[in-house]
């Protein structure tokens, strides 16, 4: 225990405590959202999702994904950033382009007659839902890659998404940041947990922070 130096009993429940206990479930639930803010590029926030494009619309609501954050683009060379759809199958697989919707607004994607046909281009609105340049002339699949939304620790249950091998950064990270802060003489576990939390999150950095294209939203 960091209040007396002495091993304690770890608490069977994150719900009805108090005292220290108490203190305890909220520095590591806050110090776990922390950690998921560090980084806009934390591999482990990375998810794929495939979205339905129904005949005759020309919009997708990513709301059907429980956990959707925000959009992480694809990029290519002299191509831009992008998405990509099939109709029957993934060898009919095919890229859509991505427009920043300012653009969209002020181009000829959004005006007059717009299919029906085979969306190549869409945007993606204030609202976060997708929109094609297309009225869809058929069921479309659409694979995107996204970024998931934070994780709150609040149940027992509840595993944290970091990976296993970095949560000792969580441990730190509330030591340091949470229990030192609110008592006084702790300048040594300060020390000591600052010390350990920068080696924690030099890792975490190093295994799982990667260069992705996010939606600007995120920047």
């Amino acid at each position: 225990r960091a209040d007396n130096a002495k091993l304690g009993a770890a608490p069977t429940s994150v719900a009805g405590q108090d005292g220290i206990l108490d203190e305890l479930a909220f520095f590591i639930a806050q110090a776990n959202l922390d950690i998921q803010n560090e980084s806009n590029n934390w591999r482990f926030m990375w998810r794929e999702q495939t979205l339905t494009l129904p005949a005759g619309q020309d919009t997708v609501n990513p709301s059907a994904i429980p956990d959707f954050g925000d959009y992480i683009l694809a990029e290519i060379d002299g191509f831009g950033r992008y998405i990509t759809m099939w109709r029957v199958s993934r060898a009919d697989e095919i890229t859509v382009r991505f427009v920043p919707f300012p653009s969209w607004q002020q181009s000829y994607l959004e005006r007059g007659q717009r299919g029906p046909g085979q969306p190549g281009n869409f945007t993606i609105l204030p609202d976060n839902r997708l929109r094609f340049d297309m009225v869809a002339d058929a069921a479309y699949t659409i694979r995107v890659n996204y970024k998931r939304s934070r994780q709150s620790l609040a149940q027992n249950t509840d595993v944290p998404i970091i990976p296993e091998q970095h949560r000792m950064a969580i441990v730190w990270w509330a030591i340091n940041r949470y229990f030192c802060t609110t008592r006084a003489g702790a300048d040594k576990l300060r020390q000591l947990s600052e010390r350990e939390m920068r080696r924690e999150m030099r890792s975490l950095y190093s295994r799982q922070e990667e260069d992705a294209i996010v939606h600007e939203a995120l920047r």
